[in-house]
């Protein structure tokens, strides 16, 4: 079964795959490869992808209208958390009537070379501030808003947007990199609150020789030639929200995909 995916998704050689990978090279297998997605989205992921949409639409200034038609319009895997995320919304939009920043891009993917192989990241929002320099906004919904802020600093799905749009920002903008913003919202009380992150350099660094790494292993496996659906399994069955949406295919294989989508 095939459906339409989002505008808003992971980019195409991006940080989520390579987390993929690193977790289990199965799931990057039956994820990135193959192309399989649960039949229904988990409430908390399918509420981040339905409000980034939302937020895409808002911050190309096309409207509250279009924002509510776009929740609306999701792919049926995602349409658990229509409900809450238009209320989330609502409060956002409540909170934040105005901006003081012009808008330069949305959903936007760069992509900068590591040593030679190509890495991607999808920003969510690109903003010139009142200094006139480039600010990245990260829309991130969470259960606790302030525990989610104290590990910003060390989360590389934060840091990597960095890695990518500091050495273009000049190139692309014509305007100096000026910071990252983390832009939370809580799903729980509806809290909404921003903050500047600030990246250690030397982490920075580290990531990028370390994600290089991964993008070589997960070109080697390619270059093997492995069947995806005999990729190495390394037992991560459990995450924060459970057991992984792809246990049903590790115990049996292609004949549980009836219980999936395959996406194109």
């Amino acid at each position: 079964m095939t459906t339409e995916e989002t505008t808003t998704g992971q980019s195409a050689s991006g940080w989520h795959r390579v987390a993929a990978a690193i977790r289990c090279p199965q799931l990057f297998a039956y994820r990135e490869l193959l192309g399989i997605k649960p039949m229904l989205e988990r409430i908390e992921t399918a509420r981040g992808t339905v409000l980034h949409e939302m937020l895409r639409v808002w911050y190309r200034g096309q409207g509250y209208e279009d924002a509510i038609a776009t929740a609306r319009a999701m792919p049926e895997r995602y349409h658990v958390a229509v409900p809450s995320t238009l209320a989330l919304f609502e409060g956002y939009i409540r909170q934040y009537p105005t901006e003081s920043f012009k808008v330069l891009d949305t959903e936007v993917e760069l992509e900068v070379a590591l040593a030679g192989l190509p890495f991607t990241r999808r920003i969510d929002l690109v903003v010139r501030d009142g200094r006139g320099m480039v600010m990245i906004y990260d829309h991130k919904t969470a259960g606790r808003p302030a525990q989610r802020a104290k590990s910003a600093e060390l989360d590389w799905s934060l840091m990597t947007q960095e890695l990518v749009m500091r050495p273009q920002c000049v190139a692309r903008y014509g305007l100096r990199y000026g910071g990252f913003i983390l832009n939370l919202i809580g799903t729980h009380e509806q809290e909404y609150r921003r903050q500047a992150v600030l990246f250690n350099a030397t982490v920075l660094a580290t990531a990028a020789r370390s994600i290089h790494y991964y993008l070589s292993e997960i070109n080697r496996l390619a270059d093997a030639t492995v069947s995806p659906w005999e990729y190495p399994r390394s037992g991560a069955c459990i995450d924060r929200f459970g057991v992984c949406d792809y246990r049903d295919l590790c115990d049996y294989g292609v004949a549980a995909l009836s219980g999936f989508l395959t996406v194109a």
